[in-house]
């Protein structure tokens, strides 16, 4: 099965750690998963 969730919202609206919250429980279940962004975001590494 795939998914894709898309977070959005306004700043300081907890999208970050909703993106880890996610990221950790398909960790923990043993699932493949990928987080992304575009390449225009030069913010981090």
């Amino acid at each position: 099965m795939c998914k894709l969730i898309i977070i959005t919202g306004p700043m300081f609206s907890g999208k970050i750690t909703e993106l880890q919250r996610l990221f950790s429980r398909e960790e923990i279940a043993q699932r493949k998963s990928i987080c992304f962004k575009p390449d225009m975001d030069q913010r981090y590494s």
